[in-house]
Formats: C-alpha cells, structure tokens, sequence
C-alpha cells in the first residue's frame, strides 16, 4: 500500500492521511476514518492506522482525518457545535476526494462519537453506500434518554454477569457494592416506568425510523459492540419501536466482541474488529 499526506477541505484546512492499493487501481468506493471524540486520526490504540492498512490491501482507498481543532487541522473561525461540525467537515472531506480522485460512492465507519457522525452523515448524504458503526451511543442529548439507556445497561449488567458471579454476591454480602446505583436500576426495572418516559419513546421511534430509511436506501449497516458497551441498549431500544423490528434486525449486521472495553484496547480485540470489517465491507462496496 502507499500512503501520503493530504489537505482538504472547504472551511478550515483538514490534514489527512491516504492510504490505497500500492497498484494505483482506480477505487470503487472510498473508506472515512471518522474521529472518535477528541483522539486525533490515528484513532484509539492507532486501531485506524491498522484498519486503513488492512482495507489498502484489500484494494479500498481509505482516509483518516483530523476534525477542526484536532490533532494537526486548523481551528475553525465559527462557532459551529461540534456535532454539526464534524457532520460537515466530512461532507467536505467526501467533496474532495470526489474532485481529487474521481469517487462518488463512500463508506463510513468511526467508533463513538465518529461512529454517530457516520450516522448522521449516511442520513443527509445520498452518496453513502455503508456504514460501520463501533460502539455508537445515544445519536441523541437528551439526558432522560441517556440515563434511560444507561439503567438498561446496568440490568443487563446485573441479570447476565453479576447475578451469577460468586464474586459479585460477595461484595454484596460485605456491603462492597454501591447501593444507591443498585436501588435505582432494581427500582427502574421492577416499575417499568421513568420520569419522561414519553421523551424516551419519542426519540426511540425518530431514531428507528431514520434507520429503518438507511435500510430502504440500500445502506449497508454494520454495528460493532463491546460487550458490556450500553450502546447495545441504546440499539435495542431503537429496534424495539420499529413496525418490523424482525425485518429491521436482519437487515443490520451486528457483531459482539466480548469481553473487550470500550476502546478495544487489546490487540486481539482490535483484530476482531478489523475481521468483521473485512468480512462485511466485500459485500456492500466490492473493491
């Protein structure tokens, strides 16, 4: 593979790392490496550099940046949020590489934070043909919804893990064990209810009816989790308000990899990741 340096974009100067087939074939489709919150575009434990490495060799043009502000791109002159910006400045980045090299069909793929701007972006921009999801969380602030998720994730937690675990009734017996947490998850899985629960519905049916266009489209959807990650709760309660969740569901591939955090720090994680991309990614733009 061959890699070089590259400057795009419209509003501030955005640097990024190509890296393609060492053959100069022409591309069918290019990769986004989207940032995952502040981590410049080597992302998390250089997972970027090695997924942009592997995809070069299966004959995909790839490219990593570093969002306004970030790693070595300049600052932005607005006061553009941050979610919004970051949607644009990839759309910016797409421009140019359809001026630049001549691509006009695009895979996004971002963990966290990168992860929900490959959303947002395969929503607007007709010129997605997939997307890679890694451990995408809430795609909303609302605060009720997050704490929703997140009580979810501590049942799971607690019905999966801990309730079988010698380890975990110990530190309940010797009072090891916060409490206070424990109480309000029991209490919010025992009623059924939370304040705001409509707000919680609300979002839940917005979000799941802009996935369920994604799939009409024709995107190709790939959502990587951890574990224990709650962006697996938030994707339940998506699902879960969908007309045909069944339908849905099969549509989306989803893959696990247990008993890694949330970063995928450890290397054999990391090429669990890079497994299922490489598995997935033939099927939705072939190189």
């Amino acid at each position: 593979m061959n890699e070089h340096a590259l400057v795009l974009g419209a509003t501030a100067p955005l640097t990024s790392i190509v890296t393609e087939p060492a053959d100069g074939r022409a591309p069918s489709a290019a990769v986004l490496l989207l940032g995952a919150g502040i981590v410049h575009r080597v992302g998390p434990g250089r997972m970027y550099v090695r997924l942009a490495r592997m995809l070069a060799e299966r004959g995909y043009l790839t490219i990593r940046f570093d969002h306004s502000g970030i790693g070595d791109s300049d600052v932005r002159r607005d006061d553009l949020p941050f979610e919004q910006r970051t949607v644009k400045e990839t759309r910016e980045v797409m421009d140019g590489l359809a001026k630049e090299r001549g691509v006009d069909r695009f895979v996004l793929m971002g963990l966290c934070s990168g992860a929900e701007t490959a959303f947002r972006v395969a929503c607007e921009d007709p010129r997605v043909a997939g997307a890679v999801m890694i451990n995408a969380q809430g795609f909303d602030a609302d605060e009720q919804w997050i704490q929703h998720a997140h009580n979810l994730n501590w049942i799971r937690h607690y019905r999966t893990e801990s309730a079988g675990s010698a380890g975990s009734w110990k530190r309940l017996l010797t009072g090891r064990v916060n409490y206070r947490r424990l109480l309000r998850v029991l209490s919010h899985h025992l009623t059924g209810r939370i304040a705001g629960r409509g707000r919680v519905d609300e979002i839940a049916e917005r979000l799941a009816g802009q996935w369920r266009d994604l799939v009409e489209r024709g995107v190709g959807l790939l959502a990587i989790y951890s574990q224990r990650d709650p962006g697996l709760d938030y994707l339940d309660l998506i699902l879960d308000r969908d007309r045909d969740r069944p339908t849905l569901e099969a549509a989306i591939r989803k893959e696990v990899v247990a008993h890694s955090d949330h970063t995928f720090t450890m290397m054999r994680h990391q090429q669990q990741v890079a497994d299922a991309v490489d598995d997935w990614i033939r099927s939705v733009a072939p190189a």
